[in-house]
């Protein structure tokens, strides 16, 4: 047999094993981007597309706060080794208008385990209310955290907590108009 011909086929058949030997491994999976992850993330859950309204960056993890239509939604996309990957889920909510601030939350864990993260997501039908307010505690805690998030003309909003050693509760959620008066509250239940 030639050994041009040989050596042409050692060459197809390495290439056939390297294009399998990728493929089954963990690293065909996933996407270089976070922006392609939550993409895909969407397409997955046959959900969008929809229109990025906000990005929290959380180092190895993202949080794309979303609207698709009536809805809204906070997709996570996790970054392990070099590719991102979707997240432990991506939630969709329906808006009420009927109510002053339509808003529904969740947890999520990482994929290894290490720290657990809570998203409360809204939209804000009543013009007066300027800002949104969340007291949130660790789980087994009574200390109260406050955040405040300004809203913009999205009226939308996004709060993210995490951490890696105890998971966030939520406890109320207020809307405040600019002279920092209370204009709608709702105790989160759960």
């Amino acid at each position: 047999m030639n050994k041009k011909y040989l050596a042409v086929v050692e060459w197809i058949i390495a290439i056939i094993l390297l294009v399998l030997c990728y493929r089954l491994s963990p690293l065909s999976c996933g996407h270089f981007s976070a922006m392609k992850a939550h993409e895909f993330s969407e397409k997955t859950m046959h959900y969008g597309p929809s229109k990025i309204i906000k990005e929290v960056d959380l180092k190895n993890r993202k949080v794309y706060l979303c609207r698709y239509k009536n809805w809204i939604s906070a997709d996570v996309v996790d970054k392990r080794l070099i590719k991102w990957h979707s997240g432990s889920s991506l939630f969709g909510y329906p808006i009420d208008y009927t109510k002053k601030v339509s808003y529904t939350w969740g947890t999520a864990g990482a994929y290894d385990k290490k720290d657990s993260l809570l998203r409360v997501i809204g939209y804000v039908n009543d013009p007066a209310i300027t800002t949104m307010i969340l007291e949130a505690h660790k789980e087994k805690s009574s200390n109260i955290e406050t955040l405040k998030y300004k809203l913009d003309d999205s009226h939308m909003f996004i709060f993210v907590l995490t951490d890696k050693k105890a998971t966030y509760l939520p406890s109320t959620i207020k809307g405040v108009d600019k002279d920092g008066k209370i204009v709608y509250e709702s105790r989160l239940t759960y």
